[in-house]
């Protein structure tokens, strides 16, 4: 999709994940220390700082392994400020190593009113193409997280874009492999759109972001137990097996959630006069 084949730069890519632990103070203040002293008042392009950023995160999460207990997660959630320009105050330009995607689908709600205000179809079709994209990102539980390969916790990791990692394996390969079971799960699925406020899109984006990242823990468990008996790379079937009792109906209802959230945010941009 469009939007993935433009996040390869830093600055466009923070916008799809927020690393729920970064917003720890202990994390910003290690991050803010660690590029003074690298590039002073300097300043420095995005990509310069990404090896620093991953060595800082191999360094704080290694010993610290997310995801983290509720009880500490929690309140990180509930610090974000409600809208980015009051997150872009706090936390300066580290908000392109800490991600954004919660902001998004109010930011491309927006544009989306404006474009079809002044009946711009150039970017109307594809910016609900975008909005549908983002919306997806927001509940997918490894957006949500720094330890978003499973690197931290052990989790199996190797070079592949569909099994390589337990992000390709649930976003990518489980769906890819089990999408008929999963498409006639989702048209059971009660969407039903309604219209909504536009001071409601961030707030419901930061539950539903929270409620995914949630479910991170026991897809990193199934994913652990199941490839310590089925290696992906070469008995891909057994693993999924292996994984779908716990993974199907979490895929499914984070799909639902996702075009619940999306018809809404549809209905309501093309009903704004």
């Amino acid at each position: 999709m469009e939007p993935d084949r433009r996040s390869a730069p830093t600055s466009e890519g923070s916008r799809h994940y927020l690393d729920a632990e970064k917003l720890d103070p202990a994390y910003q203040q290690a991050l803010k220390d660690r590029l003074s002293r690298q590039f002073g008042d300097a300043g420095y392009a995005d990509e310069d700082a990404r090896d620093l950023v991953a060595g800082l995160d191999r360094d704080f999460f290694s010993k610290d392994q997310p995801p983290w207990k509720p009880e500490r997660v929690s309140p990180l959630w509930a610090s974000l400020p409600p809208n980015i320009t009051e997150y872009r105050k706090a936390f300066g330009r580290e908000e392109i190593f800490t991600g954004s995607v919660v902001y998004q689908p109010f930011l491309l709600f927006r544009a989306l009113v404006r474009a079809r205000g002044k009946g711009d179809l150039k970017w109307t079709l594809p910016g609900t193409g975008y909005l549908a994209h983002f919306t997806g990102d927001l509940t997918m539980p490894f957006h949500l997280t720094a330890n978003y390969k499973g690197q931290f916790t052990g989790n199996l990791v190797f070079s592949d874009k569909e099994r390589g990692d337990i992000h390709a394996r649930f976003e990518t390969g489980f769906v890819k492999a089990r999408r008929e079971t999963i498409a006639a799960a989702l048209k059971k699925a009660a969407i039903n759109p309604v219209i909504i406020a536009p001071a409601s899109i961030t707030p419901r984006a930061l539950r539903l972001a929270a409620d995914s990242y949630a479910f991170t823990g026991a897809i990193l468990k199934a994913d652990a137990s199941a490839t310590g008996g089925a290696d992906p790379r070469g008995d891909w079937e057994r693993y999924l097996d292996a994984v779908s009792a716990e993974f199907l109906p979490l895929m499914v209802r984070q799909m639902a959630a996702s075009s619940q959230f999306l018809a809404d945010l549809i209905l309501s941009a093309y009903s704004t006069p």
